[in-house]
C-alpha cells in the first residue's frame, strides 16, 4: 500500500488579492494511537502567519475522506511567492483529542499558474509524517 496522499487545488484572484484553496480529498490515512478507524480533519495555514488558520469539517470513520471545501486567504500579489501553504492532518479520537497524522507543505512560488483561469488544477501530494522523535544510530 502506498503513502497517504492529499488532493487540493489553488486559484489566485489578482483583482481581489485572494487565494482560493479547495481541499478536495485525502487517501490511505492510517489511524493514530489506539484508534481503530480514522476520524480526520485538516487545519490549513498560510505561512509564515501561524495565527490565522482554517479548519475543514471532521469526516467520520474513513481512511479516504472527501472534503470538497473551499477556503479563502487574503494575500497581496507581491507577497504570494514568499508564502507557503501548510496542511496539517489530524485524527480525532473518541475523547476528542487531536493526534497528528501528517502534513503537506506547499510553497506558492508559481503565481502565474495560480492566477490563470483554471488555477492549478488538482494537485496530489504525499502526506509526510510529523516526526519529532530523535532516532539513534546503531
Amino acid at each position: 500500500m502506498g503513502p497517504a496522499r492529499l488532493c487540493f487545488s489553488l486559484h489566485y484572484n489578482k483583482n481581489e488579492e485572494k487565494l482560493m484553496v479547495k481541499l478536495i480529498r485525502a487517501t490511505r490515512l492510517t489511524p493514530r494511537g489506539n484508534n481503530i478507524t480514522v476520524t480526520p480533519f485538516v487545519k490549513i495555514f498560510l505561512l509564515p502567519d501561524k495565527k490565522r488558520k482554517v479548519h475543514s469539517k471532521v469526516c467520520q470513520r474513513t481512511s479516504n475522506p472527501e472534503f470538497n471545501e473551499e477556503f479563502v486567504f487574503s494575500v497581496p500579489e507581491n507577497a504570494l511567492a514568499e508564502r507557503t501553504l501548510k496542511f496539517s492532518m489530524y485524527d480525532l479520537d473518541k475523547f476528542s483529542r487531536q493526534q497528528m497524522i501528517g502534513q503537506v507543505v506547499y510553497p506558492l512560488k508559481n503565481i502565474e499558474q495560480l492566477s490563470s483561469d483554471e488555477g492549478s488544477g488538482e494537485i496530489w501530494t504525499d502526506i509526510t509524517e510529523q516526526d519529532n522523535k530523535v532516532h539513534k544510530l546503531r
